[in-house]
């Protein structure tokens, strides 16, 4: 119980920047098991994690401020990108093209993080991903 506090504090708390950051983080968590649920052949749990990914994605675009056209446009193409590549990976069973999200989203996770000012040892490839499966609305 105190650790839902204090995650819910550290979302309530955070900048547009670190929430966007968490956005990633979420993500990528739900690829990662959806990644190790398609492996073991478990399609149902495995299409429930990408859904779930593909949801934050969605929210991300919606998010976006089209004020801002260059960026903006780019960023939404992205995530149209990244979201059609889960629905392929969902259809064909294809544990690459999760792979492929992954990446995507861990490298707009450290450019966000390197905009935020977060230290660099935040950004290593080998640091964890921190578990926010908690901001999951869409259960």
């Amino acid at each position: 119980m105190a650790v839902s506090v204090y995650l819910a504090n550290k979302i309530k708390t955070a900048s547009p920047l670190e929430l966007v950051i968490i956005a990633y983080d979420g993500t990528i968590n739900f690829l990662k098991e959806a990644k190790k649920n398609m492996n073991s052949k478990e399609y149902r749990k495995a299409g429930l994690f990408i859904v779930k990914a593909r949801k934050i994605i969605q929210e991300l675009r919606k998010a976006l401020d089209m004020d801002i056209e260059e960026i903006s446009n780019n960023l939404f193409a992205l995530y149209r990108t990244m979201d059609a590549l889960l629905l392929s990976a969902s259809v064909t069973k294809d544990p690459q093209l999760i792979d492929r999200v992954v990446k995507m989203a861990f490298s707009l996770k450290e450019s966000w993080q390197g905009i935020s000012g977060l230290p660099a040892a935040a950004t290593r490839k080998d640091t964890a991903v921190a578990d926010y499966s908690y901001l999951n609305t869409y259960k």
